[in-house]
């Protein structure tokens, strides 16, 4: 109907046709399309799409497009920020390296990079950064070699005047850095030849030298030196010219009634001089003779120590042993390395000396106790002193102190013993009566030396081995001679022990006073 008002005959549309039309109130894009008439057909095709659709499909678009231009525009900088950098990078390298160069030093090889342009601008950079280095090289060799013949240059032309007076302006600069530098060098310099002849002396210390009063410029080294040193130079002079390289060698000269030691470098100039450049090193042999003179004399100690010092780590385990003959092991040595405390001793005193272990490791202080060991059915007395040596090891020293136990008890039982004789014979200084003497002397006997029975027997060789007992002590305790088993080989032991199996009692003193 709309189509009708717009367009009164339908049949008038011959082209194609777009109009806004409101289709039930809302606004529609239409578009009229007249078909072809070639099959009979007089028809119109219209397209109808309402603006809210169209509306919402344009924005999205339009949404969707900005956002692909904002992640293209991010891309491009990040590219743009990528190949700059790229091609900064190694811009930046060659500045660098050409303001080095500016400045009096040769820096290394620039890397060409992946920019063709770059790489052949750097790789003539790098070749000229080489003949920079090959030019100065030459100069300071130029410099040494030939100085005294700039001194020989005559003056010809005007130019070669200006020449030479700016030549020898920068020379005496570079000389003089030369010899300030050589004079606060401690090392003694000498350029000498294939003959041993002195050529130059750059640097020079009076008192490393041998003979110092004599001028050593134009002389051989036979002249100057003792022959032995001087045939030792010149061989090693002719070692470094044969195979160009630097030898080194260390000697010793007497100089100023003291030897000092020297350590040479003797390198090649040519094939016909070499730069000598000796080191004194008197202070470092004699720290190191001292260094092996203490070490020698720290194994003499520990060798000489009868203890056993054992090395062992925190955890335990055993890391080093040094074996002494005043101790007995309860384990073989060979099998002690590497292994823990625990598998090397009793439990209970492996226990207690990975406590002490700890405890040394925790407070940094010595920790000494003693423990007893049995080994092999003998029962020992040791002592153990644990020392912190590092960080998570100790240094362990066991002593073996049942002998001094054993001294000392045997002393001490042998004191006691001497007072109480002492006592006895007091006490049989007092009486007056033989009967009273001899019991007493039984008693006191018996008592003393903690025995079971005490006899005093008179012997008569006539009587053939038929003893008299004159007095016999038997302590409250004791058992008769008959119950024990023992070897009896002397007869007068023999009729003992009869006389005990046939009177068991004591005998008394009194019955035969």
């Amino acid at each position: 109907a709309q189509l009708l008002s717009h367009f009164g005959d339908l049949s008038q549309i011959n082209a194609p046709q777009d109009m806004q039309l409101t289709i039930n109130g809302e606004r529609t894009f239409v578009h009229v399309i007249p078909s072809d008439s070639h099959a009979g057909l007089n028809w119109l095709i219209v397209l109808a799409l309402p603006e809210a659709e169209f509306h919402d499909y344009a924005v999205a678009n339009q949404r969707r497009t900005l956002v692909l231009c904002l992640l293209g525009l991010l891309l491009s900088i990040a590219n743009a920020a990528l190949a700059s950098r790229w091609i900064l990078t190694p811009i930046r390298r060659l500045n660098d390296a050409s303001q080095a160069i500016a400045q009096g030093d040769l820096p290394s090889q620039i890397n060409p990079g992946w920019i063709n342009e770059l790489a052949v601008l750097i790789t003539s950079f790098n070749q000229m950064m080489v003949e920079i280095y090959q030019s100065r090289q030459q100069a300071e060799t130029y410099s040494r070699s030939l100085e005294h013949k700039v001194q020989e240059r005559t003056q010809t032309l005007e130019q070669e005047i200006w020449e030479r007076q700016r030549a020898e302006t920068a020379l005496q600069a570079a000389n003089a850095e030369l010899h300030a530098l050589f004079n606060s060098m401690p090392e003694l310099i000498f350029v000498l030849d294939k003959q041993g002849h002195h050529l130059k002396i750059p640097s020079v210390k009076p008192e490393l030298l041998y003979k110092p009063e004599v001028d050593r410029v134009g002389k051989t080294l036979h002249e100057v030196l003792p022959q032995s040193y001087a045939d030792l130079f010149l061989d090693h002079i002719h070692q470094a010219l044969d195979t160009q390289q630097t030898v080194h060698i260390e000697y010793n000269l007497p100089i100023h009634d003291n030897t000092l030691w020297f350590y040479a470098s003797i390198s090649p100039i040519d094939d016909r001089q070499v730069i000598w450049v000796s080191t004194d090193i008197t202070q470092r042999k004699q720290a190191e003779e001292a260094l092996r003179q203490s070490e020698a004399t720290n194994q003499a100690l520990i060798k000489a120590i009868p203890d056993l010092l054992v090395q062992v780590h925190r955890d335990g385990t055993v890391l080093n042993f040094i074996h002494g003959d005043g101790i007995k092991l309860y384990n073989s040595v060979s099998e002690s390395m590497d292994r823990n405390l625990y598998d090397l001793l009793p439990f209970e005193i492996a226990n207690q000396r990975m406590e002490f272990i700890q405890r040394a490791l925790e407070t940094g202080e010595l920790q000494v106790y003693e423990y007893e060991l049995e080994i092999d059915g003998d029962l020992r007395h040791e002592e153990a002193r644990i020392v912190v040596i590092g960080e998570d090891e100790v240094l362990i020293m066991v002593r073996d102190f049942t002998d001094r136990l054993n001294a000392e008890a045997a002393l001490q039982q042998q004191l006691h013993r001497a007072l109480l004789l002492k006592q006895i014979t007091e006490k049989i200084r007092s009486k007056f009566d033989p009967c009273e003497i001899f019991e007493t002397a039984t008693q006191q006997i018996g008592k003393v030396f903690a025995v079971s029975q005490c006899l005093i027997q008179l012997q008569d060789e006539g009587l053939s081995h038929n003893l008299l007992v004159v007095n016999h002590y038997i302590a409250p305790t004791s058992v008769p001679c008959s119950h024990f088993d023992f070897l009896v080989d002397h007869p007068y032991l023999q009729d003992v022990l009869a006389q005990d199996q046939r009177s068991p009692a004591p005998t008394s003193i009194r019955s035969l006073c």
